[in-house]
């Protein structure tokens, strides 16, 4: 549950948080986005004996799926925005692009 807090107290408070993980879920009436940090131990065994990669939950943001697009849409300027300003490119290795099922070309 979420206190009524003045705007001053939510800037004092404001939490800095850097995260290398992100699970999405999307639904119709919302976009929810689970922020992760990956542990540096590197893997944990599920009860289920299945290894995955260990990782601890930073924070959820929910929104709007158009407020989420519109999030995506100005993400993606500024980061052009930036390699055309700094004349780099952003390098993903290909090993990401292949488990996430994206598209270099996509960008």
């Amino acid at each position: 549950m979420v206190e009524n807090k003045s705007p001053d107290d939510w800037k004092q408070n404001l939490p800095d948080i850097y995260f290398d993980g992100l699970q999405i879920t999307t639904t119709v009436l919302g976009v929810t986005m689970i922020l992760t940090l990956s542990d540096p131990t590197g893997i944990a065994i599920n009860s289920d004996e299945k290894v995955r990669l260990a990782k601890t939950d930073l924070a959820v943001i929910r929104t709007s799926p158009a407020h989420a697009k519109l999030i995506s849409m100005l993400l993606r300027r500024q980061l052009k925005r930036y390699e055309e300003d700094s004349k780099t490119v952003i390098q993903i290795p290909e090993d990401v692009y292949r488990q996430m099922g994206l598209d270099p070309s996509d960008w």
